[in-house]
């Protein structure tokens, strides 16, 4: 611990925490962006379940702060939306030394295209 973080009743960060922070907060901020996209193009919860095939409390559900959609799920709520997603994957390489982070882009794919899938209720985990 730190002598500030010590001061002020804080204990340290692991990395491993860290990361699992990170990652969440990934989490949120695409579901919040996806959100946003819809909000901006005037679309209702009940204009997107129209356009997806499936209930409005089925968006409702996907929209909720602690939901965790899959993948695929994401993908169709994103073309209903008509947004693109994009996925980039970077090593978390932590120095044992220093504990600071030195973050590399490893892989990042870019959709040019996606298709319609068929969505159902039942595809929201």
């Amino acid at each position: 611990m730190n002598p500030k973080d010590d001061f002020l009743g804080l204990e340290s960060e692991t990395p491993t925490e860290r990361r699992a922070r990170i990652l969440a907060g990934n989490d949120g901020d695409l579901l919040a962006s996806l959100i946003a996209v819809r909000k901006t193009k005037g679309l209702t919860q009940q204009d997107l379940a129209d356009r997806m095939g499936v209930t409005q409390a089925t968006v409702a559900y996907f929209e909720r702060y602690d939901s965790d959609p899959k993948l695929s799920t994401i993908r169709r709520y994103a073309h209903a939306v008509e947004a693109l997603v994009d996925h980039t994957v970077e090593a978390d390489i932590t120095s044992a030394s220093n504990g600071q982070s030195d973050r590399r882009v490893v892989v990042s794919n870019r959709t040019s295209s996606i298709n319609p899938w068929h969505f159902s209720d039942s595809d929201i985990d």
